[in-house]
């Protein structure tokens, strides 16, 4: 689940008021799926109402499958069974514990229960400055990420936490000399703690009997801490900018001690009532409870009051090492993390040793499975047993009667070996026996221009190494001799067409050229409003989907991302221009087109057609909504003209007065439609504009790049148009011209599908149009609009869309871009995306204004991400020698996951923004990663095919890289639900289209458990999710290939096994395909949860505001 909580990394709290009404359970529980609600009611059945009920519960749903919104239903049941009764907590504390802060943003909103608020509280450490405010109210979220509430020991922590240790320190031993500020100082800047020192005091921010219970807790310490502290000051009696190691160690190891007795303190403040751990097995050191660190954490799950225990609800898809080999290590064994999983769960079984005597039996009576299974199904009924005590898991197909789940393997068209692939490999093959390094087969076959691409490889360091010492050695000749191990930039720098040098990534480009998907800079809608041209029309028959790409080599993304980024360039750019050349003094001379700059010339502003096409006019929204679709469909031109039928009567109205006027003036392409609205919308407009920081408004965070914009000034301009009406032109020197001739087809175009218009009805869809002149829904259309401006222009962007056209063509470029914005639908790309947004985001119960600005921020992160520019090598000839040049190859169709280097110096883009891009319709494309640490994100809602570049080693690695694109509403459900329902919807005349899409998939499906329509929807002919595997012919991966698939199938029977791929060898070879068919699943462990009484019918599709 999917995309940070406290502005640095730590803590928040979410409150309800003490006044509120009791949440109803029902209001959550009524919008869970069936097999969500069964596990729900199972869970909190478990915990807290079961004769022989448990304080922890581990739910590990299969990815996907929506542990987060369980995680609510569960809470939401917890604090209904602690309000009143005999049961009663006068304050509920939930604590959310997640791994780090960009998660526990997006998820605490989910878990929030009725009309809450989020409090900010920095950290565990931070509490007391919020305890107050617990106090007030009755429920309390409080998010906490593990590296930073309870790694204490040794870090200074943040400075909000030193001013808060340095004023309670002073209640016991007041010292108000200059030791202890510069002690608690830190790195911060002296002026400025200081300063926050003394604000701090003056805002009385201190909960006193939490003070008073921390006083005690020093005094508990005895003289020594006290003397350390008094020695401490007189070492820190001065301010140093360089404090030697010894000072500053003692100074780390005194404030990291107090820091670790102020967290348990907080922890007894807190009194947590339920602990929500999710994707735990990220921190498993918390559950050991040895150590500062464990010690904290068990006060925490341990905790218990006069009046209840804490509960703790484990959240995890993969909770334990689902699958090792025996060659791997004795760290990531199954068995081991199994079972010490399980006994965290529940200590008895620990003490009892039951679990491990059945799987011992089990795993006996699974060697003589020739005789029968009677015995193993009776044993596995009593591992189930026990299991069910502590956990349920919930797998697509067991409620599911979709065999393949939507999964289908789909051939890799291509994967062809050149003789030139074969010299390469016997070129790199001597490159590494000279170096010593001589297995490079794997290699060879994942990545081209090695040496370019590679970076901590030690091939690559030895070739460095060998060069450093002896230049003119032997190497020189094989790095030069014709194999292509190093780029040519040369060739780069001329847009030359690149030889892929790889059978994978041939394949891999093949695919993008023949869905012509470098044409695009957003995917195709899923449900068009009308009738689509190319490119979008090839892509939609190609089922184009975003690519996620997996390699167990970290060198195969930056080459991936390098060499396909580098492909759509030199498509792009000689198709406008075919002198241009790839250099930096090239780039800089490509001026964004879409300014806001004053001409000398004409003695004006050149950029108010450009404010014009960022104006969220609620009047064009209203005019030009393709939606409804009339019966048979519709096309560009159809949406076009009912615009303009609808336009040309008011704009006949407003530019009668000048009609005959002797020169044309293109200002009303700018003046229209503030005119319209202020017609229309007066109030609400006059109330838009009338804000002195209408510019920072209207542009968000984002600064334009142009350093001799204008900006503020077309705003001021457009401001004095609603200020002082029409005559404000007419003062102008020139006045104001006679309206263009295409004056009304202009304005029915931007629309139909302009990029402020088509925003502010998207973000309204769900509200209602009675929003659109609300000023949060303005503001937010308004960013947006800002943000498609820096992608249009982007040089790649310009040159693609301008490129479009001839040479020759004169179309204003603001002009162009509307019409691009037209021919690619983009109202129907904007409304799926914000739709799926709100998914994505939990936007479940915000109110409207909270809403749009956090959709408004997430669209302008993908729309702002910045192309990435990673280092690569030329292996280049000088003289007798060989010189590594360095250069930066940008990445933007295809990226690679992590943090981005930038090709301007400045910092790139973060892992969380890139995967905010990869999940939104515009570039990446295609993004290539390793598997590592990627639980509990999303990739689905864009794309739905996966290549394995790389097999993964066991079969359920196989399924999770699988499980990252196989979510609710992923881009293949989405397909497949438009292509069934989207004629009836738009003919239907609904406002919010995929609502009601979603409805009509709701109602045809008779799958009660609710995976349909939301997780699955197959299609015959449709959309699925795809296995792509570039194996080459007759290599070992084909082979491995179908050997995963034979175990995958046979895993599962094996569960909680040591030497699991023994067992699974010893069933795949003694038993047939036909009786592993029969008998998978009789022995397959089975712990979903039981059906709930309450569960009967499928959720309908929720409302996004208003839900609560």
């Amino acid at each position: 689940m999917g995309t940070s909580v406290g502005g640095a990394k730590g803590a928040q709290v979410m409150s309800r008021t003490r006044a509120g009404e009791r949440p109803d359970p029902n209001a959550v529980l009524d919008g869970l799926k069936g097999f969500q609600r069964d596990t729900v009611e199972y869970a909190f059945e478990r915990l807290y109402t079961a004769p022989d009920s448990t304080r922890r519960f581990l739910v590990a749903d299969e990815v996907g499958l929506g542990k987060t919104l369980v995680a609510r239903g569960v809470i939401a049941k917890a604090i209904d069974h602690l309000w009143d009764g005999d049961h009663k907590v006068d304050r509920i504390d939930i604590v959310y514990i997640c791994s780090n802060e960009q998660i526990a943003r997006q998820n605490v909103r989910r878990l929030q229960i009725g009309n809450s608020r989020f409090v900010p509280a920095g950290r565990l450490g931070l509490l007391p400055r919020e305890i107050r405010d617990l106090k007030a109210n009755r429920i309390n979220y409080i998010a906490l990420t593990p590296g930073t509430s309870f790694d204490l020991k040794s870090s200074m922590g943040r400075w909000e936490e030193r001013v808060l240790l340095y004023h309670l320190v002073q209640r016991l031993w007041p010292d108000r000399r200059k030791g202890p500020i510069n002690l608690f100082q830190g790195r911060k800047n002296r002026d400025s703690f200081r300063k926050e020192l003394k604000d701090f005091k003056r805002s009385g921010h201190l909960d006193a009997s939490l003070a008073e219970t921390f006083k005690r807790r020093l005094q508990d310490e005895g003289e020594g801490l006290q003397k350390r502290y008094v020695d401490l000051c007189y070492r820190f009696r001065r301010f140093r900018k360089r404090v030697p190691w010894r000072d500053r160690k003692a100074q780390m190891g005194f404030v990291g001690q107090l820091r670790s007795m102020l967290a348990e303190v907080c922890v007894e403040a807190l009194e947590p009532d339920v602990v929500v751990l999710d994707e735990f097995q990220r921190f498993k050191s918390l559950m050991g409870g040895k150590g500062t660190t464990g010690k904290l954490a068990k006060s925490l799950f341990t905790y218990s009051d006069k009046t209840s225990d804490v509960r703790l609800l484990l959240l995890s898809a993969t909770p334990y090492r689902m699958y090792t080999l025996h060659h791997e290590s004795a760290e990531d064994d199954h068995y081991r993390d199994f079972l010490r999983t399980v006994e965290f769960l529940d200590p008895e079984l620990k003490e009892s040793g039951d679990l491990r005597g059945l799987l011992d039996d089990y795993r006996q009576a699974m060697y003589r499975i020739e005789s029968g299974t009677e015995q193993l199904v009776g044993i596995k009924g009593k591992i189930e047993t026990q299991l069910r005590r502590v956990m349920s898991r919930t797998e697509r197909l067991r409620v599911s009667t979709e065999s393949d789940g939507m999964l289908r393997e789909v051939p890799c068209a291509g994967v062809e070996l050149t003789a030139g692939d074969v010299q390469d490999f016997l070129a790199l093959e001597q490159i590494g026996r000279e170096v010593n390094q001589p297995r490079v087969l794997e290699y060879w076959k994942s990545a081209p221009y090695l040496l370019s691409f590679m970076d901590d490889y030690q091939l690559k360091k030895r070739v460095v190494a060998e060069l450093d010492v002896s230049p003119d050695n032997g190497l020189e000749k094989l790095l030069t001799g014709g194999g292509r191990v190093s780029l040519s930039w040369e060739e780069v720098e001329a847009y030359e067409q690149l030889d892929p040098a790889n059978a994978r990534l041939r394949s891999l480009l093949a695919w993008m050229e023949s869905g012509e998907a470098w044409r695009l800079l957003w995917l195709p809608a899923a449900l068009p409003y009308y009738a689509e041209t190319d490119p979008w029309k090839t892509a939609r028959k190609q089922q184009f989907s975003k690519r996620l790409i997996f390699s167990t080599w970290q060198v195969v993304p930056k080459a991936v991302a390098g060499v396909v980024s580098y492909d759509v360039e030199r498509r792009i750019f000689p198709r406008f221009d075919d002198s241009i050349r790839n250099t930096p003094e090239e780039r800089k001379k490509r001026r964004p087109l879409l300014r806001f700059a004053y001409s000398q010339e004409r003695e004006g502003l050149t950029g108010m057609p450009v404010l014009a096409i960022l104006y969220p006019s609620p009047s064009l929204a209203e005019l030009g909504d393709p939606v409804p679709v009339p019966e048979g469909g519709a096309t560009l031109e159809d949406a076009v003209a009912q615009a303009r039928e609808r336009l040309e009567p008011l704009l006949d109205e407003l530019t009668e007065p000048y009609r005959d006027a002797a020169r044309e003036d293109e200002s009303w392409y700018w003046v229209a439609p503030i005119l319209l609205d202020l017609e229309k919308h007066e109030a609400s407009t006059r109330e838009w504009f009338d804000r002195w920081d209408l510019p920072s408004q209207w542009a968000g965070a984002e600064k334009d790049d142009d350093a001799e914009s204008r900006w503020a000034d077309h705003v001021s301009k457009a401001k004095q148009l609603v200020d002082d009406g029409i005559d404000a032109l007419a003062r102008d020197s020139r006045g104001l011209g006679r309206p263009p001739a295409d004056l009304a087809d202009a304005l029915a175009t931007r629309a139909v599908a302009g990029p402020a218009t088509s925003a502010l009805r998207a973000l309204t869809r769900a509200s209602g149009p009675e929003t659109r002149t609300a000023l949060g829904a303005r503001d937010a259309a308004a960013r947006i609009a800002w943000s498609f401006r820096k992608l249009f222009n982007l040089p790649e962007a310009t040159a693609l869309i301008r490129g479009e056209r001839p040479r020759d063509d004169k179309t204003p470029y603001w002009r162009q871009v509307v019409d691009y914005c037209a021919a690619g639908n983009l109202q129907a790309v904007l409304d799926e995306y914000i739709h799926t947004l709100r998914d994505l985001e939990g936007l479940f119960a915000d109110d409207d204004e909270e809403a749009w600005k956090r959709l408004a921020e997430a669209v302008s992160a993908a729309l702002s991400l910045r192309t990435g520019a990673p280092r690569v090598d030329e292996f280049q000839r000088a003289d007798d020698t060989v010189r590594i040049e360095r250069h930066r190859m940008r990445n933007h169709f295809a990226m690679r996951f992590g943090a981005q280097e930038s090709d301007d110096g400045r910092a790139g883009a973060r892992e969380g923004q890139v995967r905010q891009a990869f999940n939104s319709p515009f570039w990446p494309f295609v993004l290539a990663s390793t598997s590592v640490g990627q639980e509990g994100l999303d990739f689905h809602a864009y794309c739905h095919a996966v290549m394995h570049w790389n097999l993964p080693s066991n079969p359920v690695d196989l399924e999770q890289r699988e499980g990252r694109v196989h979510r609710y509403k992923g881009h293949a459900v989405r397909k497949n639900v438009a292509a069934t329902h989207g004629t009836e919807v738009l003919g239907g005349g609904s406002e919010d289209v995929w609502h009601a899409l979603f409805e009509a998939a709701r109602a045809g499906s008779s799958d009660g458990r609710g995976l349909v329509p939301y997780w699955l929807f197959p299609v015959a002919d449709g959309a699925h999710i795809e296995r792509h595997v570039p194996a080459l012919p007759l290599s070992w991966d084909a082979s491995q290939l179908q050997a995963l698939k034979r175990s995958l199938a046979v895993y599962r029977m094996v569960f909680g096994q040591p030497r699991q791929d023994d067992l699974v060898a010893f069933l795949l070879e003694r038993v047939s395909p036909e009786r592993r068919r029969e008998i998978e699943p009789l022995l397959r462990i089975d712990l979903s949860a039981r059906p709930a009484e309450h569960a009967t019918d499928v959720a309908p599709e929720p409302r996004p505001s208003h839900s609560e």
